[in-house]
């Protein structure tokens, strides 16, 4: 899915600070915020540890005509 965010071996810190920054409203999304903001410290700490090591998906882009990148 192109428009979804890809997750998938992204670096540990990097992934609990995105996610405490959307619980804390510095990084605005509706859907973000409200599935982050019931998470606990321990939660996120263990989301972004499972996705960390997930292995990376290839990402293709595909450019449609008449439209721009």
């Amino acid at each position: 899915e192109p428009l979804m965010p890809a997750l998938a071996a992204q670096r540990a810190d990097w992934l609990e600070s995105v996610l405490d920054a959307y619980r804390k409203g510095a990084r605005r999304s509706t859907a973000m915020s409200a599935m982050s903001a019931s998470l606990s410290d321990a939660d996120v700490k263990a989301l972004a540890a499972h996705y960390s090591r997930q292995p990376a998906r290839a990402v293709v882009y595909v450019l449609v005509p008449g439209k721009r990148p």
